[in-house]
């Protein structure tokens, strides 16, 4: 499996309120107030780790 690549989120307002997370073939739509924990939990499942 290819590494994780990281980019920077940049804003410009706050007209952005979602942002899509894509894990191989997964697309998980990541809002305002996201638990952070669970999105680590879940990304890590998505690439085959141990959550």
């Amino acid at each position: 499996m290819a590494p994780p690549t990281f980019v920077r989120l940049v804003r410009a307002g706050d007209l952005v309120t979602t942002v899509a997370v894509r894990i191989g073939g997964a697309e998980i739509e990541v809002r305002r107030g996201f638990d952070a924990d669970l999105l680590r939990a879940v990304v890590q499942a998505l690439q085959g780790g141990a959550a």
